[in-house]
């Protein structure tokens, strides 16, 4: 019985000790863009900046998306991919990037909703944007005109026809789901 209770208590005791270590607070936004940039530029990739929350859905389907097995090794291929988290809600702005807010800023991202993407050069600058001039920001892409807006922006990397085909034939069978 007693080496039950001595088990017991070092299975408690490092319980305890695991749920105390500290959560190492997210990496300054402006840090994580002038890396991801610049492994862009060495690369002779693009930036894929996507702004996202914890508790967005959307971004959720899109994280899922760019992590999908199948779409990884095409995106990686071509895009350095940066997520920065801003817009979090009371209790969770410790999850926020510290200085995302500039950046939103810089990129013209206030009040475009969630997830917002942006696809920028070695150099910082923006060259394509999920948000239209008319008709707002696409978010995830699950409906047709959406889709191919995210196909317009992914044409300024060096995806190829068939890398785009592929991208949308995934996009397509994605979105038949939600309906």
């Amino acid at each position: 019985m007693r080496r039950v209770s001595v088990w017991a208590f070092a299975l408690l005791s490092t319980f305890a000790v695991a749920q105390q270590e500290p959560v190492a607070p997210p990496r300054p936004a402006q840090e994580l863009l002038t890396e991801s940039m610049a492994k862009a530029k060495k690369e002779d990739k693009v930036v894929f900046l996507a702004f996202h929350a914890s508790w967005c859905g959307w971004c959720k389907r899109l994280e899922k998306f760019l992590d999908d097995k199948d779409m990884k090794p095409i995106i990686d291929k071509h895009m350095v991919v940066l997520w920065l988290d801003c817009q979090e809600r009371e209790g969770k702005k410790n999850l926020e990037n510290p200085g995302v807010d500039a950046v939103v800023t810089h990129f013209d991202a206030e009040g475009a909703g969630l997830p917002s993407m942006h696809i920028i050069d070695g150099v910082g600058k923006m060259v394509a944007t999920s948000i239209r001039k008319e008709g707002g920001n696409i978010g995830y892409p699950g409906q047709p005109d959406e889709i191919a807006h995210f196909l317009l922006m992914l044409k300024v990397a060096k995806f190829t026809e068939a890398e785009l085909k592929t991208i949308e034939a995934d996009l397509k069978a994605r979105a038949a789901k939600l309906k």
